[in-house]
């Protein structure tokens, strides 16, 4: 998965299970978040200039701080793999998974 965080960085995940920070300047990697999940990162989105949040295989929810790349927050509320991830602008988040749900989160 890749997201643009602004104009000048990409995120993207590998099997790795890492999140990496891209410079589109001059394509270096600027920084890595090493292991970020358990098993593969599924998704990656903005929700907030400064938040990134990640899917996974391993049933996590996880939003990082760009800025610093620390974890800010995790939440495990899919049975099973996490498939898909939507945002509708408005503050909601979506996701969906291997128990066949679409969940809203506010």
């Amino acid at each position: 998965s890749i997201v643009a965080v602004d104009i000048y960085t990409l995120a993207s995940t590998g099997n790795d299970y890492s999140i990496r920070f891209w410079n589109l300047k001059d394509g270096t990697c600027r920084k890595v978040i090493s292991k970020a999940h358990s098993n593969f990162i599924t998704n990656l989105g903005l929700i907030e200039t400064d938040v990134l949040v990640s899917t996974s295989f391993d049933g996590f929810i996880k939003f990082w701080s760009v800025s610093n790349s620390k974890l800010l927050k995790e939440v495990k509320n899919q049975r099973g793999f996490i498939y898909c991830l939507s945002f509708d602008g408005q503050g909601k988040m979506f996701t969906a998974g291997e128990d066949q749900l679409i969940r809203i989160w506010h």
